[in-house]
């Protein structure tokens, strides 16, 4: 009897703890601090990713070949590699960091915070799309609300934060923290929305989605990101991140 008491006792407390971590509710912060865990979870990152600029009809336009190289969580360098744009990169090394080097002049220039809405390289995505941002460094969450997937999320930003969106939307799954959809608000309206799709797991154990389209709401205009490889913790150090390397690529 005393054994059978035990085991009832160990299965109900059990089922009370289980059930406990099962309905505990998630804050905006853990689940945004989840979220940079698992996107910047890697010393280093190297992602080779192939640029396809759409109409809104979805007839492809130009091509461009990246190599997207990151250092923890506000370090990244993206260089082209085809096309007109070969040899262009750009660096950005955190708030108001960011520079660009243009092959044509042989010339590094620092790009001001107010520029960081122009267009990247003719594509939906700007200059601070594309640089590396941690989420829960740069902006204030909210929940919004959530379903049985996801959760939904309002996120403004902070103070020194020249990212150019007065809120961004964002879609995060609740089994991995991903963020599969974003949406861009300026003054309240919808700008661009970002989509991602086909969770890929590459050699060497790293996951991304790897099919991303940014779909502007004003023209319909698209642009598709293609995750072509991605190799993680391969070595990178802070002076891979400099503007000599932007420049001279070594």
């Amino acid at each position: 009897m005393r054994q059978a008491s035990w085991l009832v006792l160990f299965l109900l407390v059990s089922v009370l703890t289980s059930t406990q971590l099962w309905a505990a509710p998630k804050t905006a912060l853990e689940i945004i601090e989840k979220v940079d865990e698992v996107t910047f979870g890697y010393k280093d990152q190297v992602m080779k990713v192939r640029m396809t600029i759409m109409d809104k009809d979805d007839d492809k336009g130009k091509s461009y070949d990246m190599v997207m190289s990151q250092l923890g969580k506000d370090k990244r360098l993206v260089r082209f590699t085809s096309g007109e744009n070969k040899g262009m990169a750009v660096l950005s090394r955190g708030e108001g960091q960011m520079y660009v080097y243009l092959p044509a002049f042989k010339k590094v220039r620092h790009v001001a915070s107010h520029s960081n809405q122009e267009t990247f390289a003719g594509s939906d995505f700007t200059s601070a799309d594309m640089a590396a941002t941690s989420y829960a460094k740069g902006f204030n969450c909210s929940l919004d609300k959530d379903n049985e997937k996801y959760w939904f999320l309002s996120c403004t930003p902070k103070d020194g934060n020249g990212n150019g969106y007065s809120k961004l939307g964002l879609m995060v799954d609740k089994q991995g923290y991903r963020i599969w959809k974003t949406d861009y608000y300026i003054e309240g309206k919808l700008v661009k929305s970002m989509l991602a799709r086909d969770l890929h797991t590459f050699p060497g154990g790293a996951s991304t989605p790897r099919d991303i389209m940014m779909t502007d709401a004003r023209t319909g205009h698209k642009t598709r990101l293609y995750v072509l490889d991605l190799k993680v913790d391969t070595g990178l150090k802070e002076k891979d991140f400099t503007k000599r390397k932007l420049q001279w690529g070594r």
